[in-house]
């Protein structure tokens, strides 16, 4: 007798698309000249999941066997292993002597005529040395608190000698929204809330903001602070592969100890990743947040183009075994799987615009249905 054929691995692919449902409604017709065959394919043939949404950060949390984690921790790691392997960072280094990280991302604050409005990171597009001058002003001011870091000009952060037991909202469950519904909570808020005042009247005064206001730009005239807890609970990995560019992402790998690669380094999904890859993409979801809508429109022909339509054909083609479409969000989830056997359901087929397009804005999920 010969030796025994080897198993043959199983190839599975989960795609993590937060964004992918637009938050609002009122898009339909424009949908309705998108082709988006990709998208249409694997949401057609597969099995729909629907049902009510939760804040993202809390859904990721929960993806890897967590309730709430350090998101400040996290993704400080994150940007630092993108250091590690040859990712240029200018602005950061890895080493840090503090007992607690928050994330202390620069943001625009703008009154409207009922409230007021968070606008965020990559709408201030900062340049290099602004931050650098923004950062050195907070570090000079506020020394006696703990030592502010960018690791890049979207993410900043505040490096504590003492950890932190306020909870803090984060910067996705505020963007675009009442800023009064999202204060500090629980021991030492008002501490909290009293610091981000007196920052706000700092950077407001500083000469680079009061130029960028003359020359029409958003001024970076706040901090937002979130991502607080100071270690991350025994959490598991959903895959043995992660791919993608966000540093919360790379943190989570390095807390598993699952493999990490850039969306640029893995690769294409058309290849079929041996085990299980966990490819996570977020170009929808800051615009999204922004309420960019041509910006979202863009961002979803290039998702299809460039990852959903290479992974339906490796299914076709038998290279992957299974694709999962997870899109979460605080509005609606909206989610697919397609495994072998949907190979036979030969009744189903590409969803036509009139029906993929209720699925890809928040009003036209119904809560808790498969299909």
């Amino acid at each position: 007798m010969g030796p025994r054929a080897q198993p043959r691995l199983a190839r599975r692919a989960t795609c993590v698309l937060p964004g992918l449902v637009w938050p609002g409604h009122g898009i339909t017709a424009t949908l309705h000249e998108l082709k988006l065959p990709g998208l249409a394919a694997i949401l057609g043939h597969g099995r729909l999941q629907q049902q009510a949404g939760e804040p993202y950060t809390n859904w990721l949390a929960h993806q890897f066997g967590a309730k709430e984690l350090p998101w400040g921790a996290l993704r400080w790691e994150g940007e630092a292993e993108g250091a590690a392997t040859g990712r240029e960072q200018p602005f950061a280094s890895r080493e840090t002597p503090y007992a607690s990280i928050l994330c202390a991302d620069p943001v625009s604050l703008a009154f409207t005529s009922t409230s007021l409005i968070l606008r965020g990171p990559r709408e201030l597009a900062l340049q290099a040395d602004e931050v650098a001058a923004l950062i050195d002003a907070l570090n000079t001011e506020f020394a006696h608190i703990g030592e502010f870091r960018a690791a890049s000009p979207e993410h900043w952060y505040l490096h504590l000698r003492e950890p932190v037991s306020t909870r803090f909202h984060p910067l996705s469950d505020v963007l675009g929204r009442p800023v009064e519904l999202f204060q500090p909570e629980g021991e030492k808020a008002r501490d909290w809330a009293r610091l981000a005042n007196e920052i706000q009247v700092m950077l407001y005064n500083h000469p680079l903001n009061r130029l960028r206001g003359e020359l029409g730009q958003l001024t970076a005239n706040a901090l937002w602070f979130w991502g607080q807890g100071n270690s991350a609970p025994t959490l598991h990995r959903p895959a043995g592969t992660l791919i993608g560019d966000d540093p919360m992402l790379r943190g989570l790998a390095a807390a598993t100890g699952a493999t990490w690669f850039s969306s640029d380094a893995a690769d294409s999904p058309a290849c079929g990743q041996a085990g299980h890859s966990w490819w996570h993409d977020t170009r929808l979801q800051d615009a999204a947040l922004a309420g960019d809508f041509m910006g979202w429109l863009e961002g979803l022909q290039e998702l299809d183009a460039e990852l959903l339509q290479p992974l339906w054909q490796a299914w076709c083609a038998g290279r992957l075994h299974e694709i999962r479409l997870q899109a979460p969000s605080d509005k609606a989830f909206l989610g697919a799987t397609l495994k072998t056997r949907s190979r036979w359901a030969f009744w189903r087929g590409p969803l036509a615009n009139d029906r993929l397009a209720p699925l890809l804005q928040a009003s036209g999920i119904q809560p808790e249905t498969t299909a």
